[in-house]
């Protein structure tokens, strides 16, 4: 009887991998199909081909058990997961005898050990309790099913990506110790490989791109940013892994949910994260906008970036070799690194974008939105920028300034005297040129002409250098 049973066991594994690889929806015509992780599709048929097996042994185990029971009175004791373990197996000969094998055996072992823990479960907890509870066993209202399911995903997810992508390659430099002739190279942190394809993109422009506040529309870098962080937060947390996390979630054992891994008190879907996440990429893009436009590379250049309490405008050109140059750096404030190598990726989202807008790009970008709202206040409506870290100035001033210069300089110097000073001697005619804001040591305002008495502003300690 047992000899039988092993037979049977054989017929129904082998069996198994002719129907399974050959058979499959994924066209798998080949025992020795490719197993490849960074395919299109590659986690569908990597649940294939880990459901595939157990399914098929457990179908054919079942009809066998009933057999038994029709011919005998009694249900057999034949167990899925033998036959199971034996159809992995058999393919594991036949793939090392192609030499398909050796140079990914851990994610095929991954696969082969979650097929037969499938079967395992089955023997155990479905079968039995479909004979004890009915169909009700599959409810989906239950925590206990959906934990199951978003776990196989998350594991799936798992097998697609932790065998393929190097999430982070480390090389630690320094000088090469005394007797040695190699040198170590320089340190330096590559972000994984990042799904950046056609078909990936042009999903997420379908399903967060309508939802997004009209900046993002105005200003195509911000979107390309947006969308390169949501590639890399989709590449690092798969969709299995989300299910996985949103059922944590009510649990109190994960914090961050979601597409774009948000912090919230409650399961987030994919569109609330990107909701959320697109508030907080503003803000990021307003720091970088705010430091870039005080920096080498804004102030040196010839009017490309200016700003006003309502809108800001900068020189796309100038600002796309910027960001390109530093999204990793940018990153940083997402991700809470700065290390990671991912610039590549931003160049792969804006080339998207600039084809979906048929590889045209405007001269200057205009979008909405207050990044120095104080300054704002000193220039009206008109357009200003920064002449270095702490003098700001009328975008269109003459290059020869001329006018009157008030100049304060005590300790405990702040912008608030500034608003004070430009109460009194603002009129409708007046302009403010420039402003020069040293903290705690000097105070200078240019304006086009001044009608004030000047002893009144000699009691706020303001005097004018020159005319």
């Amino acid at each position: 009887m047992d000899t039988l049973i092993a037979v049977i066991y054989c017929l129904v594994a082998a069996a198994g991998v002719c129907v399974v690889r050959r058979f499959g929806p994924f066209s798998l015509s080949s025992y020795c199909v490719e197993d490849e992780y960074d395919s299109e599709g590659s986690k569908e048929i990597i649940s294939y081909r880990i459901l595939a097996p157990s399914l098929f042994c457990i179908v054919v185990v079942l009809l066998a058990n009933g057999l038994i029971g029709a011919l005998h009175g009694e249900l057999g004791t034949l167990a899925s997961f033998v036959p199971t373990l034996m159809y992995w197996v058999i393919l594991s000969a036949i793939k090392a005898s192609h030499h398909k094998l050796w140079d990914r055996v851990g994610p095929y072992l991954i696969e082969a050990v979650l097929s037969c823990l499938i079967s395992f479960a089955a023997d155990c907890y479905v079968i039995g309790a479909v004979a004890k509870e009915g169909l009700a066993v599959f409810d989906q209202s239950s925590i206990a099913f959906q934990l199951e399911v978003a776990l196989f995903w998350a594991l799936v997810g798992v097998t697609s990506t932790l065998f393929l992508r190097r999430r982070y390659r480390v090389r630690v430099g320094g000088a090469a110790p005394a007797g040695r002739t190699r040198a170590r190279s320089y340190r330096y942190y590559t972000v994984g490989t990042v799904d950046t394809s056609e078909k990936r993109l042009a999903s997420y422009e379908q399903r967060f791109g309508k939802n997004l506040p009209v900046r993002y529309k105005q200003d195509i870098l911000l979107r390309s940013l947006f969308f390169s962080i949501m590639a890399i937060e989709d590449s690092n947390r798969p969709e299995g892994v989300r299910m996985l996390e949103r059922v944590l979630c009510r649990f109190g054992l994960a914090s961050t949910t979601g597409i774009m891994q948000q912090k919230s008190t409650r399961p987030l879907s994919d569109g609330e994260s990107a909701l959320l996440a697109a508030e907080y990429i503003c803000g990021m893009w307003d720091d970088y906008l705010r430091a870039y436009a005080k920096s080498g590379s804004a102030t040196e250049g010839e009017d490309n970036i200016s700003f006003t309490g309502r809108y800001y405008s900068y020189d796309f050109q100038t600002m796309r070799s910027s960001i390109e140059k530093n999204f990793s750096l940018l990153y940083g404030d997402y991700c809470a690194t700065r290390l990671l190598n991912a610039n590549y990726v931003f160049r792969e989202v804006l080339a998207y974008e600039l084809r979906n807008n048929y590889g045209l790009s405007t001269t200057r970008v205009m979008a909405a939105g207050s990044i120095f709202p104080h300054e704002a206040m000193w220039f009206g409506l008109r357009e200003f920028c920064w002449n270095d870290s702490c003098t700001v100035r009328l975008f269109d001033r003459p290059d020869v300034l001329q006018g009157v210069f008030l100049v304060k300089r005590d300790e405990g110097t702040s912008a608030d005297e500034v608003d004070e000073l430009l109460r009194i001697v603002l009129t409708p005619k007046t302009k403010v040129w420039l402003v020069q804001v040293i903290e705690d040591a000097s105070l200078e305002v240019c304006l086009s002409e001044l009608d004030c008495d000047e002893d009144e502003l000699g009691k706020l300690g303001w005097e004018v250098a020159s005319e």
